[in-house]
């Protein structure tokens, strides 16, 4: 076997892991749970509306200065330990803060996850949207 042989080889290789690699991301990132997180912020000095629509992270109206809990409560009803990894997107994730983000659940357990948002005093005056996606990868 001569060295562009091995070269061709090792390419290869590389390509196949890098393909597998990207195809496990695109699937976990279907699979993520995706929790839309909004808040609206009001005029005012320690004002709280609270939405009454069913979503796990709509932290209602909030005034500057003011904050909120929200939680999320994961189940692993699998037979596999996960890996859990929590991502915020969107212009609320500056906000947003939470207890845990990174930990493994066994099979048959459940954690909740708290999410706290805190207004700045210089926020705008506006509705803020985002989204919390949380990964569960497979640890064999």
């Amino acid at each position: 076997m001569g060295v562009q042989d091995f070269q061709k080889r090792t390419k290869t290789i590389i390509i196949v892991i890098l393909a597998f690699f990207l195809w496990f991301l695109l699937v976990q990132l279907f699979n993520a749970d995706k929790h839309l997180a909004i808040v609206n912020v009001i005029e005012g000095e320690g004002k709280v509306g609270l939405n009454p629509l069913p979503i796990n992270l709509d932290f209602g109206d909030l005034s500057r200065n003011t904050s909120a809990k929200r939680l999320i409560k994961l189940e692993n009803k699998g037979r596999f330990r996960v890996f859990v990894v929590g991502f915020k997107v969107g212009e609320i994730s500056d906000l947003i803060e939470t207890n845990t983000n990174f930990f493994v659940m066994s099979p048959g357990t459940s954690q909740e996850i708290e999410y706290t948002i805190m207004i700045p005093p210089s926020a705008p005056i506006k509705m803020y949207k985002g989204y919390i996606w949380i990964l569960k990868i497979p640890i064999l």
